[in-house]
């Protein structure tokens, strides 16, 4: 299962680790990013679109 998330402003490139941990806090198993895209812009880029991967230690 792939989850996808489409960011608005809040998720600017500088605060992709960030969001990242949060991410990882609230959904456990979903760890590993998959695909990113980020926007290009004056803040350093903006992160459009990101899909996680169900991966975890906690699936059997």
């Amino acid at each position: 299962m792939v989850y996808k998330q489409s960011l608005g402003i809040s998720g600017k490139y500088k605060n992709i680790r960030y969001f990242l941990s949060q991410i990882s806090t609230q959904m456990p198993g979903l760890n590993v990013v998959s695909r990113m895209v980020i926007t290009p812009g004056q803040d350093g880029g903006v992160v459009t679109e990101i899909e996680l991967d169900t991966y975890s230690a906690q699936k059997v």
